[in-house]
């Protein structure tokens, strides 16, 4: 997950497909640090005309996963005020060194520039998957993450399916074929119509066992059912190919 200060840049990373992450000042071939450049670091961040930062730990750590842990096809999912995107990440580059140093980073941030662009020179490619409009229609499970989590920049490992099935309406991941039903209806539903919903799902797939057929719900009107079949690779490659068939769309293996 990365944040976009406040939501200040997230129309410029959707519009012009990057994220980026701040203290230019801290590049890719810094890593691996040498003693002498992490005690350099260290009094950069700490000095109060600058960033005055207390957690140096963690700034290097979230430059270090940036420019090196995170890698080309991860996802990331990108927070605004009241949106969130998902997309997936491409290769690091650095926007602009000559003129996006930490003394540009800090005027802007501070406002004594007149520029609304993002001022980061650590960037990454994006290509979006999928945008929520509204925060009312995010997973409130996801949501709740967000809500709790303030770092920058941080993993989401933990809550990878609600993250894609989010972003496909089907994909395979973990040896599972997952189908995430939109459900758009702002009242009630009626629970005799949601059972027997699942319920002929499971009577149209005759040959899959019982105990491979396992359904999630956040119907928090609207919300999504989500539908999975474990052990698919072996046994179940034909119910992948038969939803392909009938709705269309393309094959999404994470």
């Amino acid at each position: 997950m990365l944040r976009t200060n406040n939501g200040m840049y997230f129309d410029e990373f959707i519009r012009e497909q990057f994220v980026a992450i701040g203290w230019n000042f801290i590049l890719d071939n810094d890593f691996p640090l040498t003693y002498d450049r992490h005690s350099q670091i260290n009094a950069i961040l700490r000095n109060p005309q600058g960033y005055a930062s207390k957690a140096t730990t963690a700034v290097i750590n979230k430059c270090e996963r940036f420019c090196k842990e995170i890698k080309e096809g991860d996802i990331v999912l990108i927070t605004d005020k009241n949106r969130v995107a998902f997309a997936v990440i491409g290769e690091y580059y650095e926007h602009n060194r000559p003129l996006y140093t930490m003394q540009y980073e800090l005027s802007v941030e501070k406002g004594n520039t007149k520029s609304y662009n993002c001022p980061y020179c650590k960037r990454r490619k994006i290509e979006i998957i999928h945008i929520i409009h509204d925060k009312d229609n995010v997973n409130p499970y996801m949501y709740k993450a967000i809500l709790l989590n303030k770092h920058s920049l941080c993993s989401m490992d933990k809550y990878a399916d609600i993250i894609l099935s989010s972003c496909y309406d089907a994909y395979v991941w973990n040896n599972k074929f997952t189908m995430s039903f939109r459900v758009e209806r702002k009242k009630e539903i009626n629970a005799v119509t949601l059972a027997t919903f699942i319920d002929k799902f499971n009577t149209l797939l005759p040959d899959v066992s019982p105990n491979d057929i396992s359904v999630k719900t956040s119907l928090n009107s609207p919300g999504d059912i989500v539908l999975q079949i474990a052990n698919w690779l072996g046994n179940y490659v034909w119910v992948f190919a038969l939803w392909i068939f009938i709705f269309g769309g393309k094959i999404t293996i994470c």
